[in-house]
């Protein structure tokens, strides 16, 4: 999820992700700053779900894929493959409040709230 959306532009800013301009103008360079920004743009009540990834491939066949994630990742300056306790935590740092952690046929899913 926060993943995708921390890209940076190339732009300079301050190591917190915001931009000159305060909050109002925060840029998601970061993973704390993609969930503030989330947690603004939810509506009350709005519900977010993270969904943590594997850490290590299923089989030999997914490993190369995983392994062109974790240096994207890397590149990102963001940390790969968090547990969802972890997920929880940074979310909650920004606001929102943890619903639960569920596991699903798609993994474990954190289910939280604005």
């Amino acid at each position: 999820m926060a993943a995708a959306m921390t890209a940076g532009n190339g732009c300079h800013h301050p190591p917190d992700g915001r931009a000159p301009g305060g909050p109002e103008t925060e840029v998601t360079r970061t993973r704390p700053g993609t969930l503030r920004a989330i947690h603004r743009a939810l509506a009350p009540g709005g519900i977010l779900l993270e969904q943590e990834l594997d850490s290590k491939p299923a089989d030999t066949a997914h490993a190369p894929a995983l392994a062109l994630r974790r240096m994207v990742f890397h590149g990102w300056g963001i940390s790969f493959a968090s547990t969802a306790e972890q997920l929880a935590v940074e979310a909650q740092a920004a606001g929102f409040t943890l619903i639960r952690i569920a596991t699903t046929n798609l993994g474990r899913m954190v289910v939280l709230r604005r």
